[in-house]
């Protein structure tokens, strides 16, 4: 894979999470993302997989309150030491 067709791929990336925790009218939060969860096609389309441990939110829900969920080798050190997002 050569750089612009890695660039294509993050922004793709991006433009699906920035979609679905702003855009869409129910908001979907992954909870999840890592790079065994983004699969690319023989054209490297970025799709984004594992939603077990996704949450929807309504969009005029302004915060919810929940367990952390998480792949432990993934969490910010912050999130692990106070369980706690916010």
């Amino acid at each position: 894979m050569n750089f612009y067709e890695e660039f294509i791929a993050s922004s793709q990336k991006l433009s699906a999470l920035f979609y679905w925790h702003s855009a869409a009218s129910i908001s979907i939060y992954h909870r999840d993302i890592k790079s065994t969860n983004i699969l690319l096609d023989n054209k490297y389309q970025a799709k984004i997989s594992d939603f077990r441990t996704s949450r929807s939110v309504m969009v005029d829900q302004t915060h919810f309150t929940t367990k952390v969920k998480r792949t432990f080798e993934y969490v910010d050190l912050r999130v692990f030491s106070v369980k706690s997002i916010y």
